[in-house]
């Protein structure tokens, strides 16, 4: 999913994090080491957690057991760790089996497809909150899901962009959750195959939907009759 203006995208600010942190009462926890004689749950917290009446503030991020998924959540695991929060990367397999599907989790790193009609309901409509619904995040509001509504009863394509920008606006303010990237693949094909047209793309094996029609440069060869004739 596409940000409507890019210039207007979220960007991370860690310092707004720290203030928001520090305004809702998790403080940076205390120094390793306790008062002689005082049990103070705080002080015996890892230097540099924020706590909360004595409990740290972390959680586990589940993600997908390959190399891609594991290091990025080991990179997002540092952005939080930078501000006060533990958080501990499990790779697990069968996430939406296991741990989506059931809502059995705290935070989960996934991708997230949609369909060649990019239709974010399965997704987001507050019906689909519950299992076996896709609606993951349990995200319920219904103005959003109005909105959602709409762009599924109207053919009118001009009406489903205003009303799915105006569903990227509402996302954008309610963050039910954290896009972090829309990926874009750029593929090469050689000078001499010819007629190429890349169609639309759900997946990336679209790319070869139109591969009958394509051809390797032709050229007119002057032949010799006489080599044929008997």
């Amino acid at each position: 999913m596409s940000d409507v203006n890019s210039n207007a995208s979220v960007q991370p600010d860690p310092d707004k994090a720290r203030a928001l942190l520090d305004s809702a009462g998790w403080k940076i926890g205390g120094s390793g080491v306790s008062t002689p004689g005082i049990v103070d749950a705080a002080a015996l917290l890892p230097r540099g957690v924020r706590s909360k009446d004595g409990k740290a503030l972390g959680f586990t991020l589940l993600t997908s057991n390959d190399a891609t998924h594991r290091e990025l959540a080991e990179a997002i695991a540092e952005q939080w760790i930078a501000i006060g929060v533990t958080v501990t990367v499990r790779p697990a397999p069968m996430l939406v089996t296991n741990f989506l599907t059931p809502r059995s989790y705290e935070a989960v790193l996934i991708d997230l497809s949609l369909a060649g009609d990019p239709d974010p309901y399965p997704f987001w409509h507050e019906t689909q909150a519950d299992p076996p619904g896709q609606n993951y995040s349990q995200f319920r509001d219904r103005d959003v899901s109005e909105v959602l509504e709409q762009a599924r009863r109207t053919n009118n394509q001009a009406q489903r962009i205003t009303l799915y920008h105006k569903f990227q606006e509402m996302f954008r303010e309610k963050t039910p959750g954290i896009l972090l990237y829309y990926p874009v693949y750029n593929y090469g094909i050689s000078e001499k195959v010819r007629d190429v047209q890349i169609a639309p793309m759900a997946v990336s094996s679209d790319r070869f939907r139109t591969l009958p029609d394509w051809y390797v440069i032709t050229r007119r060869v002057i032949q010799n009759k006489a080599l044929f004739e008997p």
